[in-house]
């Protein structure tokens, strides 16, 4: 099954709530991606395993899911440079937080 999701031979997967949920679980638990002070951080070989058996996990491309973790890495640094109003009137609440991006 993961060299079928490293391949691409997958349709285009759609990203729910609940697989974007998995996918951030499921990358949480593999800090060698998004922590530079571990100590395969640098390994590509292990770098790369990672991210295929996360693939493999939500039977997704490997690209796709490298993909999603960038634009929602970016999504969430976004959020965090708008503007704080000052007098607390029309400001909305955060719905989601990406622990590693903080």
């Amino acid at each position: 099954m993961m060299e079928d999701a490293a391949e691409g031979t997958f349709d285009e997967l759609v990203w729910s709530k609940d697989k974007v949920l998995k996918l951030i679980g499921i990358f949480r638990e593999r800090p060698l991606l998004w922590i530079a002070t571990n100590s395969f951080y640098k390994d590509k070989n292990k770098k790369n395993y990672a991210w295929l058996e996360i693939a493999d996990e939500l039977i997704a491309m490997k690209a796709d899911v490298k993909t999603k973790i960038r634009n929602l890495t970016t999504q969430f640094k976004r959020e965090n440079k708008k503007p704080k109003s000052g007098s607390g009137v029309n400001s909305e609440k955060r719905k989601w937080c990406l622990p590693w991006t903080t």
